[in-house]
């Protein structure tokens, strides 16, 4: 919360301001295959309760799209699958933990990393606009699945580096309004997922019951992670919309990088 006197000042003991943020993508730092120093940002989605979840379903996409055996009779896979992930930012030490379930699943499945399966990791560190060019050198590295971790811009980077490779995300929000699939129901193409966007409203309602006397938000984005300026402008105007419901006043500060942060609270 922020005094009105204070509106940048995260640490401000009393006011009528609440500081909200929008995730954006995660990121990656050329190719490697994968090793145990595996590094990432964790993301606000990711609560204990959910990675479990996710992971394995991420990993029934992953083997279930490509048509691949599962190894349950214990009989050799003789195939060498070729996984390629791509993250929005590199992740910090210990924040793999997100990650864990996925790989122990696929262990259970019966494919052993450096085995009969060869993960490749590449990290945007957080500079969005290298993602189209890390999604088509994992396309030409001859992989048979991406994987898109950190919502719409490295899901829509794969989406345009290939039309025939599968490509699976953990988690985005509206993914049929930023084109990445067709509907829920019926995703068409080469694009799957998981969704997990409320909506602004149902946001602003929580905070109100939370801080009934919040009547400023500050709406923190990164403008680049709405796929497209036709969606970010649909978005915001949503955004506005659906605050003055509630008799919020919102202040939109768009954020490109993390350094920009400090100067938005200083």
């Amino acid at each position: 919360m922020v005094g009105p006197d204070r509106p940048n000042d995260p640490a401000g003991p009393q006011g009528d301001m609440v500081v909200l943020s929008q995730a954006r993508g995660e990121s990656q730092n050329g190719l490697g295959d994968h090793g145990h120093g595996r590094r990432g940002r964790p993301c606000f989605w990711d609560a204990p309760h959910l990675k479990c979840g996710t992971a394995l379903l991420l990993t029934a996409f992953a083997v279930g799209l490509l048509g691949m055996p599962l190894a349950a009779d214990a009989q050799p896979v003789k195939k060498i699958l070729r996984i390629g992930m791509l993250y929005s930012e590199r992740f910090l030490p210990g924040a793999d933990l997100r990650l864990l379930p996925f790989f122990l699943k696929l262990r259970e499945l019966g494919w052993v990393d450096g085995q009969n399966v060869v993960i490749t990791e590449v990290h945007a560190d957080g500079n969005l606009q290298r993602l189209p060019a890390l999604a088509v050198d994992l396309v030409n590295s001859g992989v048979d699945i991406i994987v898109a971790w950190g919502g719409t811009p490295p899901t829509l980077a794969a989406k345009q580096a290939t039309y025939t490779i599968p490509i699976v995300f953990p988690s985005a929000g509206e993914p049929v309004e930023k084109g990445l699939v067709a509907s829920l129901a019926h995703p068409g193409g080469n694009v799957t997922g998981i969704a997990n966007y409320t909506g602004y409203g149902k946001q602003f309602e929580v905070l109100k019951e939370a801080v009934p006397q919040v009547t400023r938000v500050a709406y923190l984005h990164n403008p680049t992670a709405f796929g497209s300026p036709e969606y970010l402008q649909a978005s915001l105007a949503t955004l506005e919309t659906q605050a003055r419901g509630l008799h919020l006043t919102v202040q939109q500060v768009p954020v490109h990088a993390p350094d920009e942060i400090d100067r938005v609270f200083a």
